[in-house]
């Protein structure tokens, strides 16, 4: 499967899709969540989480074989110095420092 192939298109488009949705759902729930503090969550949004979490290990092991996939043929130093090429400094700054606190 090459990087240009369309089957990888479609699999970038269902990876993509699948984290858009998936983010959206945890702000919601976070928002939800918030509002109903000092409960916990109960209903559709407990069982709406918990479907978010089992799915997030199906989609992260997609996005890790895409990425390995992707950068098959360059080494470590290679992806490392063009990580964040082209990125503005704050870009960057800020992606390290959510990283660091990760």
């Amino acid at each position: 499967m090459t990087p240009t192939s369309g089957i990888s298109k479609l699999i970038d488009l269902a990876i993509y899709s699948a984290s858009a949705i998936g983010f959206l759902s945890s702000l919601v729930l976070c928002i939800f969540g918030i509002l109903a503090f000092p409960q916990p969550l109960s209903g559709w949004a407990a069982s709406l989480s918990l479907k978010l979490m089992f799915l997030l290990i199906p989609i992260g092991f997609a996005f890790v074989l895409r990425y390995n996939n992707l950068n098959y043929d360059r080494t470590q130093r290679e992806i490392t110095k063009t990580m964040y090429s082209g990125c503005p400094i704050w870009m960057r700054t800020t992606a390290y420092c959510l990283m660091h606190w990760g």
